[in-house]
């Protein structure tokens, strides 16, 4: 087996450290709150279960981590307070799944069945049906309880109204998705998610249930020992040195898989002994990076907790496979020169 090129060195650690600019991140999070107070009042008018008082908007992700990357995308949670509409969803989700499982049995059951041009008749057959509704459907669809899917989709359909041509939207099964590089400059995901009085509930496509999640306790972990660091460096600021650690990982995750399906690196960094962080002076990161690494390839990754929800492990919370991160600290181990 060839050797791996050792292309990770010091220059391209510190550079992965340094802090990026919130400020324009923070502007579009106070612009898109604006637009989301606009569509739930619009949204009230004509449904009981939504209104401005019960909806809110919430940073989430690298902005809400203070590990902003300049190729972070901006999550948001899209937040509704509503025993009602999470009873309505639950049954109504499940079903969703459900459905969306049995159209694959029988498109994987038919698939040989007929030959392609059976298939291609058929499915304007069925396309032609499923266009024309009757007005007991109609009737039906109006009677449907409301759920966090169609409070996701009416909120989508106000954003239409309220963003330029140039905005590009997308309505996806688990998000509303935003590419708007000339309005935010950033590549945006809003989450929808029903609030209680101290944690969100998200659904989980993966478990086919609503999952808890703590960002508000979360982000007390990660300041809390940001702040323990300060005090073992005897420095105000030192605890930016934990920060750092963390964007460093999510920068090369970033690179290594290209994606921004990385929120675990926060629980993982969290996980460190403080001693692991100690420093000199600024040009040690590079060799505090070196320590965190080595502490995590040595240690027992399947006890790790997460940050969003402690009384879960990070693989049981936040929907992360073991030999992935496994994997991952292992190419950075060949990869650093």
């Amino acid at each position: 087996m060839a050797k791996k090129e050792k292309i990770i060195d010091k220059g391209m650690i510190e550079d992965f450290a340094r802090p990026v600019s919130t400020d324009r991140a923070r502007k579009v999070f106070y612009a898109l709150s604006d637009y989301i107070d606009d569509c739930a009042m619009e949204i009230e008018q004509t449904n009981q279960i939504v209104n401005s008082q019960n909806v809110n908007f919430y940073e989430a992700g690298d902005l809400l981590t203070n590990s902003l990357l300049s190729v972070s995308e901006l999550d948001f949670y899209l937040s509704i307070k509503s025993a009602q509409l999470e009873l309505n969803s639950i049954g109504t989700m499940q079903n969703k799944f459900k459905i969306f499982i049995n159209k694959l049995k029988v498109a994987w059951k038919g698939r040989k069945k007929k030959t392609i041009r059976q298939q291609k008749k058929q499915a304007k057959k069925l396309a032609k049906k499923s266009a024309v509704l009757t007005e007991k459907d109609l009737k039906e669809k109006k009677e449907k309880p409301y759920d966090l899917v169609e409070f996701k989709n009416d909120i989508f359909e106000n954003l239409t109204e309220c963003l330029t041509n140039l905005t590009v939207l997308y309505n996806n099964p688990n998000k509303i998705r935003i590419l708007a590089k000339d309005e935010f400059g950033f590549r945006i995901n809003i989450y929808p998610v029903i609030k209680h009085d101290d944690y969100f509930k998200i659904w989980s496509g993966v478990k086919n249930k609503f999952v808890e999640i703590n960002p508000f306790e979360a982000k007390k972990f990660l300041q809390e020992k940001a702040e323990e660091i300060s005090k073992q460096n005897n420095n105000e600021n030192g605890g930016e040195v934990f920060f750092s650690v963390i964007r460093i990982f999510k920068n090369l995750y970033y690179n290594l898989k290209q994606n921004n399906e990385y929120q675990f690196v926060e629980s993982l960094v969290h996980s460190c002994p403080n001693s692991l962080f100690k420093y000199e002076n600024d040009n040690q990161i590079f060799d505090v990076f070196l320590k965190v690494l080595n502490y995590l390839n040595n240690t027992n990754l399947t006890q790790i907790r997460s940050i969003y929800n402690n009384e879960k492990t990070i693989y049981q919370q936040e929907n992360v496979q073991y030999y992935l991160i496994k994997s991952f600290l292992k190419d950075l181990q060949d990869y650093v020169g």
